[in-house]
C-alpha cells in the first residue's frame, strides 16, 4: 500500500494546480484514484498505471511470490509421491490452497506490470477463476474457518452430529474432509448455479473427487509458473545494496532494529 507520503507530489501539483491547501481529504482521494485502476489520465498529466508502478513494492511482492513459489513446489511434489496419510494427503492440499490464494493476492496488486510484461497476463488468464476460488476457499476453510461454514457443514452433512468431539486423528480429518466440500458447494451463486463446476460436489464420488482434484493441480501448476515469472520480473527493479560495500552499515542498522506487532496494510 502507498503511505501517505507517498502520493506527496501528487498533492503538491494539485496544490499548484488550484491554490488549495492540502488536506487529509485530499489525500484519502489521491489514495483511492491513484492506486486502484489503471491506464487512466488523472487531468494532472500522469497515469494511474504509472503511478502503480512507480508506489508497487517490488521487494514484497518478489519476496512474497519466493515463498509462495518455495510452498507451491513443495507441496506439490510431496502430493505426487503420493502418502498413503490420507491425513497428510488433505494438509497438503490444504497448504495447496493457501499458496495458491497468496498468489491471487500477489497477482492483484501486480497488474501494472502485464502492460510491460504481457506473459504475466497470459499466464494468469487461464487460472483466473481458480485463484478466486481458491482465494475465496482459503478465507473461509484454509486461513479461516468461519462459523458460517459450520453451520452449512452440518446442514449439508447430518453425519457430522455423530463426529463432535471426537479425538481420533481420522475422525477429525473426516471433519475437515466434510467441511472441504461443503465449502466448494458454497462457492455458488443462488441465482446461477455453482461458479466453477456444472454440479454440486460429492468428494466421496469418484467422479467429483478427481474433478476437484485435477482444477486444483492445474490451477498450482499454474500458479507456480506465474508466480515463477513474476519472481523475475520484479527482482529486476529491487533495488540491492552491495553487501561488500555496505555491510557495516546494514549490520548497523539491524542491531538498531525494533520490533512491534504488524498490521496490515490496505491492498494498493
Amino acid at each position: 500500500m502507498a503511505s501517505r507520503n507517498s502520493v506527496k507530489g501528487v498533492v503538491e501539483a494539485w496544490r499548484a494546480k488550484t491554490g488549495r491547501r492540502r488536506s487529509s481529504a485530499l489525500l484519502t482521494y489521491l489514495e483511492a484514484y491513484f492506486i486502484p485502476s489503471q491506464g487512466h489520465d488523472s487531468g494532472l498529466g500522469y497515469k494511474r498505471q504509472d503511478w502503480q508502478i512507480s508506489l508497487m513494492d517490488y521487494r514484497h511482492i518478489c519476496t512474497a511470490g519466493m515463498v509462495a513459489h518455495h510452498d507451491l513446489l513443495t507441496a506439490h511434489e510431496a502430493l505426487e509421491a503420493g502418502p498413503e496419510s490420507l491425513s497428510l494427503r488433505l494438509v497438503l492440499m490444504r497448504h495447496l490452497m493457501l499458496e495458491i490464494a497468496n498468489v491471487a493476492d500477489l497477482a492483484a496488486i501486480a497488474g501494472a506490470l502485464y502492460k510491460d510484461n504481457p506473459e504475466l497476463g497470459e499466464l494468469q488468464r487461464p487460472i483466473r477463476n481458480g485463484l478466486e476460488f481458491f482465494k475465496y476457499l482459503r478465507n473461509v476453510y484454509v486461513g479461516h474457518f468461519v462459523s458460517d461454514l459450520t453451520d452449512k457443514t452440518f446442514e449439508w452433512m447430518p453425519h457430522m452430529n455423530a463426529l463432535v468431539g471426537k479425538s481420533r486423528k481420522e475422525d477429525q480429518m473426516i471433519v475437515s474432509w466434510f467441511a472441504l466440500e461443503t465449502a466448494i458447494n458454497t462457492y455458488a451463486d443462488p441465482e446461477t448455479g455453482h461458479k466453477i463446476f456444472d454440479s454440486d460436489t460429492d468428494l466421496n464420488y469418484p467422479p467429483d473427487q478427481t474433478r476437484f482434484f485435477n482444477f486444483l493441480g492445474e490451477t498450482a501448476l499454474g500458479s507456480i509458473a506465474y508466480i515463477a515469472r513474476l519472481i523475475v520480473v520484479t527482482r529486476g527493479s529491487v533495488d540491492v545494496p552491495n553487501l561488500e560495500e555496505g555491510l557495516l552499515e546494514l549490520s548497523m542498522i539491524a542491531g538498531q532494529t525494533g520490533f512491534a506487532v504488524l498490521t496490515r496494510k490496505k491492498k494498493r
